[in-house]
């Protein structure tokens, strides 16, 4: 059998449902039987050669034990229950193999910041001026809730908010200056009072 992986795991998965007919089965018995799995479904390997050749043995020898019983059982309880023991070992398959691919959580992944024209990409670099920027901006909106909250003459909100918005700009304006000298000059340049020359 080719293959087709919606094809055949729609297939595995009506199978373990109890859905699929004989020829359907026959048709997973020799899939699995192929050496060349895909590595996702090699686990179910085992299960189905139970299933070919293992579970037919043991049902000749329970059918010739249920001849001699006086109320033989069905055969659909033993295929539901063998079916739900294939589904149990294939889910027991898919959790290992789900922990085995764990990923660590990047939250900052795919972020960049550009300095001096220069795109910087490296987490190690930019990780420390991205936290800087979320805890300003949580500062800013703990400020502008404040500012809401509080009951203020509104020509003193306005001021205020005159202000925050100065010092943001002041803060933009400063961290682009990587030199800390160059950054405390700029400082003084931008709040040096210009109405007293």
């Amino acid at each position: 059998m080719i293959y087709e992986p919606e094809k055949t795991e729609d297939l595995l998965m009506r199978f373990f449902e109890g859905q699929t007919s004989g020829e359907e089965e026959q048709t997973l018995y020799r899939f699995f039987d192929s050496d060349d799995l895909p590595a996702h479904l090699a686990c179910y390997k085992p299960v189905f050669k139970y299933f070919e050749t293992g579970l037919a043995k043991e049902t000749a020898a329970q059918s010739a034990a249920a001849e001699s019983r006086k109320a033989p059982r069905p055969a659909v309880k033993w295929r539901q229950m063998w079916a739900g023991l294939a589904a149990a070992v294939a889910t027991g398959c898919i959790v290992i193999l789900s922990h085995r691919q764990t990923d660590s959580f990047e939250p900052y992944e795919g972020s960049y910041i550009i300095r001096g024209g220069i795109r910087i990409t490296d987490m190690e670099l930019i990780r420390p001026e991205l936290e800087k920027t979320f805890r300003e901006a949580f500062e800013q909106q703990a400020n502008m809730e404040r500012l809401i909250r509080e009951p203020a003459d509104p020509d003193d909100v306005i001021e205020r908010y005159r202000r925050t918005i100065e010092q943001q700009q002041q803060n933009a304006v400063l961290g682009g200056f990587a030199d800390p000298c160059a950054r405390e000059e700029a400082r003084k340049l931008l709040t040096a009072d210009y109405h007293n020359f």
